[in-house]
């Protein structure tokens, strides 16, 4: 009776043992999973986290040098602007899928290592005004903001009860679960995007912040704004927006604003009420705030798209436009 007891007793003990040591295992193998993804992002995240990394190291950079122009806005803007072609200082620090919200964070961390830019050129596609795409599967999961800062947006977005980011934060999801992951480490061996995204992280560094995203000879496909067919601003981006401008304003930064150019095949296809509704946004905008709209929704040729939504081989005809309107500069610019 006896000897039955201590054997249970024995096998029960035997048995804690091992559902400890399978616990401390799940939780060593879980520790080490979290620590690689948050350390190694460069290794396994896709080709616009060396974007990020790059816009989010020069702002928080310090240097005395000033800047003439200082370009914040979406994709559109990474490509379509160069500043290497300006014979003044310039900067282009806009990024894929950018919104007024990391916008506004951006220049708050650039003037605190910097001295006020000359100018600042806005350009966010209207979309960008109308919704956020990106912002937990890039500026979260990118680790772009600090923690106030993200609290700080979500509190602002509940009280101006605005559901643009949705009903709930994903942000402690991408802080403690693999799973959002995974699909990266997967890809990441796949496509080798190690290699890739040192090359591109080296490419905005030395083209100060440009990239080009489609490389065709043109495009014919419709952008999001023909896809969209109302244009109606999201409160939270709106906010951002005039907190950004505000923001510059108050440093004596002339702001001026730059809606990047839509191939043809979008334009035929926008509805005038969009552009109507657009239109009278920037304009009301403008008359608010006094910043200077340089350009509202225009339209290019097909063949000077690389895809879509982005400038390739009209980008450079684009940047001299751009130069021309901020700096009065002798620029002859064949956009057409």
């Amino acid at each position: 009776m006896e000897v039955s007891q201590l054997s249970n007793t024995s096998e029960s003990q035997d048995h804690g043992l091992y559902l400890v040591g399978l616990l401390q295992c799940v939780v060593f193998v879980y520790l080490i999973t979290m620590l690689f993804v948050h350390t190694q992002k460069m290794v396994i995240l896709e080709r616009d986290y060396p974007m990020w990394l790059n816009a989010k190291r020069v702002a928080s950079s310090a240097s005395p040098s000033r800047q003439d122009l200082v370009v914040i806005g979406d994709s559109r803007a990474k490509a379509g602007y160069i500043p290497n072609l300006a014979d003044k200082k310039t900067l282009n620090l806009a990024l894929t899928g950018q919104s007024p919200i990391e916008g506004y964070y951006l220049l708050v961390n650039y003037l605190k290592g910097h001295p006020a830019p000359k100018n600042l050129l806005l350009s966010y596609a209207p979309y960008h005004l109308t919704m956020v795409d990106v912002f937990w599967e890039m500026s979260v999961k990118y680790d772009f903001l600090d923690y106030n800062d993200y609290r700080e947006v979500w509190e602002t977005s509940r009280r101006l009860e605005d559901k643009t980011l949705g009903e709930k934060s994903l942000r402690w999801q991408y802080f403690f679960l693999p799973s959002k992951y995974w699909g990266s480490v997967r890809h990441a061996v796949k496509e080798r995007r190690w290699k890739t995204n040192d090359e591109t992280y080296q490419t905005v560094v030395s083209s100060n912040g440009h990239f080009y995203y489609g490389k065709k000879s043109g495009s014919i496909d419709l952008n999001e704004e023909a896809e969209l067919k109302k244009f109606a601003t999201s409160r939270l981006l709106d906010a951002y927006l005039n907190m950004l401008i505000d923001l510059a304003q108050s440093r004596d930064i002339q702001v001026f604003w730059y809606t990047m150019p839509f191939n043809h095949e979008s334009c035929k296809n926008l509805p005038e009420s969009f552009n109507r509704d657009y239109e009278a946004y920037l304009s009301a905008l403008e008359s608010r705030k006094g910043i200077k709209v340089i350009q509202k929704i225009s339209c290019l040729p097909n063949t000077l798209f690389g895809d879509k939504s982005h400038l390739y081989l009209g980008a450079g005809a684009n940047t001299l436009a751009i130069l021309k309107a901020v700096f009065d500069v002798s620029a002859t610019s064949p956009l057409s």
